[in-house]
């Protein structure tokens, strides 16, 4: 992007685009004059619904890390397992591999679930300044490499197999991971971050 190009407008993301969005009403959506992809959104409840979703997210988070993710009942015995003790015992067994699940799978999750939560409360509280428009672009840059959902996937899959070899008992912790997933995609799916870093620098203006 070139450095005169006016911070105030919206490229569109399939045919870059350069347009500026209007005033949008809730459930409105603006489309790209040229290809017709949603440029700009805006849902009911506004950052109310953001924040919202961003605090049952984070509430479910610290569930899912404080409490036994499953147990598993067989002939070999009783074992349980958590989210911080998986991660922690593939780091201590590869380190890489296990920073690496650890990374993708729960701390970038939830660093933007934290950035959600702060940008969306900044809101609430009044006219923020510009700064938060590096909050908003983190957050959109963080969304493909927000993995939580993978690793939930995974846990069932497996389960597939394992039910068959031992009895499976679901923890508090899973639960509050799914809610936590379940959350987190509901606020950043919420959230319009080029509308709202193209509205910080109109308001700045």
């Amino acid at each position: 992007m070139p450095d005169d190009f006016p911070q105030r407008l919206i490229a569109c993301s399939h045919c870059d685009l350069p347009m500026e969005v209007p005033a949008l009403e809730q459930r409105q959506a603006a489309c790209c004059p040229r290809c017709g992809a949603v440029v700009a959104k805006r849902f009911r409840g506004g950052w109310r619904r953001v924040a919202a979703f961003a605090t049952v997210s984070l509430v479910a988070l610290f569930i899912a890390l404080g409490f036994s993710y499953l147990s598993l009942s067989g002939g070999a015995g009783d074992s349980s397992a958590s989210v911080v003790g998986v991660a922690w015992a593939m780091i201590l067994e590869r380190p890489l591999l296990g920073s690496l699940v650890g990374l993708f799978f729960v701390g970038v999750p939830a660093l933007q679930c934290v950035a959600i939560f702060g940008l969306s409360v900044a809101f609430l509280r009044g006219q923020p300044s510009l700064r938060w428009r590096h909050v908003a672009a983190l957050i959109e840059r963080l969304g493909p490499w927000c993995m939580a959902d993978v690793f939930l996937v995974g846990t069932l899959v497996s389960l597939i197999k394992i039910a068959s070899l031992a009895e499976v008992t679901f923890g508090a912790s899973f639960w509050g991971f799914v809610f936590f997933v379940v959350y987190l995609v509901a606020a950043y799916s919420s959230l319009d971050t080029k509308r709202v870093i193209s509205d910080l620098h109109r308001n700045a203006d």
